[in-house]
């Protein structure tokens, strides 16, 4: 072998070598995940039975919930890369394969993008939060859009929806108060 061959060949064995050190720093990140996260959730839990138990004052109410909400924030990002680690547990064994790693890496950033997506709640509609949060019910000002400043684009779009809709219903309501 010449210098250059001997070069190559250095340069290959260097790159698996940081290949395996990455490998091994990923693995050992992935498997402290359950760990924090069971910690996380066991603090939320402490969080909330404090609020079954204890009174707030405004203020109180206030730094618990910005306690509440970076815990909250806390644990979503640690099942998001619980959901990573899945998906590259699923992916791994392709990356020995050339023509099947692009696959791999499309497969695994459109999970990635999954992950990124707001949430729509379950049980309880957005509205109905912004109604409960605000204390406003009831028909919405011609200016819904800037009553709920800061929310997405699909919430003002709801938010607009709806006050249309509310206005709409109330002219039919009139026209057939009129045709009576």
């Amino acid at each position: 072998m010449n210098n250059e061959e001997n070069q190559k060949h250095f340069e290959m064995v260097q790159k698996i070598a940081k290949i395996n050190e990455e490998l091994n720093e990923i693995d050992e990140y992935f498997d402290n995940l359950n760990g924090s996260l069971s910690e996380v959730e066991l603090y939320i839990s402490d969080l909330l039975h404090y609020v079954e138990n204890n009174n707030f004052t405004p203020q109180q109410a206030v730094r618990f919930l910005n306690l509440l909400k970076k815990k909250r924030l806390e644990r979503r990002k640690i099942k998001q890369d619980i959901v990573i680690k899945s998906n590259f547990d699923n992916i791994r064994n392709k990356f020995s394969f050339y023509d099947q790693r692009k696959i791999a890496m499309t497969q695994f950033f459109r999970k990635e993008k999954e992950l990124m997506s707001e949430y729509n709640p379950r049980k309880i509609s957005v509205v109905e939060l912004r109604e409960m949060i605000t204390g406003k019910r009831g028909r919405k000002s011609i200016n819904a859009k800037e009553e709920f400043v800061g929310s997405s684009e699909i919430e003002n779009e709801i938010m607009l929806s709806n006050n249309e809709n509310i206005e709409e219903n109330s002219l039919n309501d009139n026209k057939e108060i009129v045709e009576v």
